[in-house]
Parts: C-alpha cells; structure tokens; sequence
C-alpha cells in the first residue's frame, strides 16, 4: 500500500513539474535571443519598463537568467512595487516559482494578466519562440544543393520533370512484366456474326 502512494506521488510530481515547466515557454527563446545582443536588451527593458541605469542594473545582477529580468518587472509593474522590492522579493521567492513570488507581490496567480505572462512577452523585436531548424537527411541536403542554382519556376519544372521519369519508367516496367507474359490466344480478335 505504501509503495503504491509512493508511486502516485511520483507520478503528480512528475506531471506537476511538466505542467508547470510549460507556463513559461516562450522564456527560453528570450533568453537565447538576449544573450546574442545583450545591450539591445538592456536598452529594449529600460524602454518598455521606463527603467533608469541603476534600477535596470539592479534587476539585472539579481536574476539568473534574462528572461526573468523580463518576467519579474511585468510583475513589478502588475503590482506596481519599485524595482528594489522586486529583487527583494524575487531572492525569497525565485526558488519556489512565479505563481509564488507572484502572489507574495499582491498578484493573483490565477488573475488574467499572470496568465497574459504566462502566455508569452510584449517585447518589440523579440520572438516568442525559436524553431529549432529542421534535421536534414543526406538525400535532402543533396537534392536541395543539386536545384539551388535554379530559378524557382525552373526547379519546380525540374523536380515535376524527375517525379514523372520516375513514375514513366514505373509503368514502363509494368508494361514490360506483362508484355512479357504468353497470350493466352494469338489470333486476332473477330468480331463474331
């Protein structure tokens, strides 16, 4: 009996963290995108937030990542505390998650503006997510390094010209097989009075 409860504790734990590691999403491509031009970000958070050096400075150094520089001051703006409660907060709270440190800033976690930033950032000029490129085969790689050198209408004529060879020599292959086969009566067919 104990093992089972242990095994479904488990499992809630699993699906919990799951669940709660979707909320925030679209983090990791902020993050992605701020560490490959740093400056711009910082110049794109004191415009959205209206931040002076020292107050920027201030959350920046106490976050561990950029995107949650991002995500603590929405909330310090949801819940209109200055930037020094904020980091404050966030060096209680950060460890517990968002809904918590939320809730500690007077911001309900179910409220529709946690959800809004649940969902994703208003940053300008930054994407929501990244698309992690496609995996391409060797075929893929080579076929596309044989047409790039074409004009798009001449690939498209060149990649219908191969896909009807290949469906030609297809049928010319049935016709073979049954060419090849014995007619069961070689007299030419009359029509009978």
């Amino acid at each position: 009996m104990q093992k089972r409860l242990s095994l479904i504790l488990c499992l809630l734990a699993i699906m919990f963290t799951t669940a709660a590691g979707s909320d925030f999403d679209w983090s990791r491509a902020l993050d992605a995108q701020a560490s490959q031009n740093p400056v711009q970000f910082r110049l794109s958070l004191a415009e959205r937030f209206k931040l002076s050096d020292q107050e920027l400075d201030l959350v920046l150094k106490a976050v561990s990542h950029p995107a949650d520089a991002y995500v603590l001051l929405r909330l310090g703006e949801l819940s209109r505390q200055p930037a020094s409660r904020l980091v404050e907060q966030y060096q209680q709270d950060h460890a517990k998650g968002w809904g918590v440190l939320a809730r500690h800033l007077g911001i309900k976690p179910g409220s529709a503006e946690f959800h809004a930033l649940k969902r994703g950032h208003d940053l300008r000029g930054y994407k929501q997510e990244l698309r992690p490129s496609k995996i391409k085969s060797t075929k893929e790689i080579k076929r596309s390094q044989d047409t790039k050198h074409f004009r798009p209408e001449a690939r498209r004529h060149a990649e219908r010209t191969s896909h009807t060879a290949s469906h030609k020599s297809n049928h010319a292959a049935q016709h073979d097989h049954h060419s090849s086969q014995p007619a069961a009566d070689d007299s030419p067919a009359t029509p009978d009075h």
